[in-house]
C-alpha cells in the first residue's frame, strides 16, 4: 500500500479558460452551516465517519461551528454521483473500497472556494491526513473553480489526479423577462415562449413550494429524478430522506409544473443572498410532448426570479449546450484527487487523467 505525495505521471494541467478567479455568489449556500447541517442528515452517500476540518484542527464535537472555516469530511462507502460521472466517462469503477471526500460532490460549489488559498490548502492537507487515518483509498475533493486555489494545490500540493467533473451553469438576471428573451437566438426564444404559452393553456401552473408544502411532495419528486437518472442511464442520485433534510434548509424551495393535481416537472432550489440555484432536477418524460414541462418550468422560474430582485440564477451541473443556448454561461469545476491506501498508484493515475480526458469530450469543453 502507499500514501502518494508526488504525482510520478507528470503535472496536472493548471485550469485557465473556464475557471474563476474569485469566489462566486452562487456558491454561498454550500460554505454555509445550514448546508452541512443538511448533508449531515443525507442518507443517499452511506457515510461510514464524518468530520468537519478546519485550517487549525479537526472538529468532532456538537454543535457545528458556524463558520465556513469547517468544511465537512466524510469517509464514505458509496458515492452514486461520483458513479454517474464514472458512467459518464465510460470507465471501469476507480475505487474498490472507501474514499474520503472533502465537502460532498453533490455540492455544485465547494466550500473552499470562500476561504483564502492558505486556509483552503492547509484544509486539504489536514484532510489527507485523517482520510489516510482512516483507511482510504483517496480523498476526493470535488467543485473547486477558483483558477488561484487549483494553481496552489497543483504546485504546491502534488495532486495526483486532476479532473473536469463537470460545469455549472449560471445566468445574470438582467431587469426584464423581455430584455432575458431578446438576448436569445431566435429559435430559441420561439422554444420558450411557444411552449410556455401551450402549457398555460393545457392547464399546467407553475408553483414554489417551501417547508411542509415541498416536503409532502418530495416522494412523487423522487419518481421524476429516478426516472431522469435510468434516462441518462446512472445511478438513481437522490432519496426522499435525503432531499426532505435539503427542503428544511432556510430559503430551500420546490419549483413545481403541475396539472391537476399531477407533478409533470420539479426542481429543488437553493436560495441565498439576491441567488437561486437550482440544485436537482426532475421531469414527467410522458408530459413532455403534451404539456411542455420543462420549458414551462424555466420560463416561470427566471420570470419570478427577476421578478423577486434576484441578481443570479444557477442552472447547475450537465446538459451544457441546452442551458448555454438559453443565457447560462458554464463554469468548470474541477476535482483534485490524492491516493492515500492504494495499490498500483501509478495505474491509478493514468485512469484518472483518462477520465478526465473522456468527460472533457463527452462535456463538450476545451482540453
Amino acid at each position: 500500500m502507499t500514501s502518494s505525495t508526488d504525482s510520478g505521471a507528470g503535472s496536472p494541467a493548471i485550469p485557465g479558460a473556464g475557471a474563476l478567479d474569485g469566489a462566486h455568489a452562487c456558491g454561498a449556500i454550500f460554505a454555509s452551516p445550514a448546508w452541512q447541517q443538511a448533508w449531515s442528515e443525507a442518507t443517499v452517500e452511506p457515510t461510514l465517519a464524518q468530520r468537519l476540518v478546519s485550517a487549525g484542527r479537526v472538529v468532532t464535537g456538537e454543535p457545528l461551528p458556524q463558520s465556513i472555516s469547517a468544511v465537512e469530511l466524510r469517509l464514505l462507502s458509496e458515492s452514486p454521483f461520483w458513479r454517474g460521472y464514472e458512467q459518464d466517462a465510460g470507465v471501469p469503477e476507480l475505487w474498490t473500497g472507501l474514499t474520503a471526500y472533502l465537502s460532498t460532490v453533490y455540492a455544485i460549489s465547494s466550500p473552499l472556494n470562500a476561504l483564502p488559498v492558505t486556509e483552503a490548502s492547509r484544509i486539504v492537507d489536514r484532510s489527507r491526513q485523517v482520510g489516510g487515518d482512516w483507511g482510504a483509498e483517496a480523498l476526493i475533493v470535488p467543485n473547486i473553480e477558483r483558477r488561484d486555489l487549483i494553481s496552489h494545490l497543483v504546485e504546491h500540493h502534488k495532486p495526483d489526479g486532476l479532473v473536469r467533473l463537470d460545469a455549472t451553469c449560471r445566468l445574470r438576471l438582467p431587469n426584464s423577462m423581455d430584455e432575458y428573451l431578446g438576448a436569445l437566438g431566435k429559435s430559441v426564444r420561439t422554444e420558450l415562449r411557444r411552449g410556455h404559452r401551450r402549457a398555460e393553456e393545457r392547464g399546467v401552473t407553475f408553483g414554489q413550494l417551501q417547508g411542509e408544502a415541498a416536503i409532502n411532495l418530495v416522494e412523487e419528486y423522487v419518481e421524476l429524478t429516478t426516472a431522469s437518472a435510468e434516462k441518462h442511464n446512472i445511478p438513481a442520485l437522490y432519496d426522499v430522506p435525503t432531499l426532505r433534510a435539503v427542503l428544511r434548509i432556510p430559503g430551500a424551495r420546490l419549483l413545481t409544473a403541475e396539472r391537476e393535481g399531477h407533478l409533470l416537472a420539479g426542481i429543488v432550489a437553493l436560495s441565498a443572498d439576491a441567488t437561486l440555484v437550482l440544485w436537482s432536477g426532475g421531469i414527467r418524460y410522458s408530459a413532455l410532448k403534451d404539456y411542455h414541462p420543462y420549458t414551462f418550468l424555466l420560463y416561470e422560474t427566471i420570470s419570478a426570479s427577476i421578478g423577486q430582485g434576484l441578481n443570479w440564477v444557477d442552472f447547475g451541473r450537465g446538459n451544457l449546450d441546452f442551458k448555454s443556448r438559453r443565457g447560462f454561461i458554464p463554469t468548470d469545476l474541477w476535482t483534485v484527487i490524492y491516493l492515500l491506501n492504494t495499490d498500483e498508484p501509478d495505474r491509478r493515475r493514468r485512469q484518472l487523467a483518462d477520465m478526465h480526458d473522456r468527460l472533457t469530450a463527452f462535456l463538450g469543453r476545451s482540453a
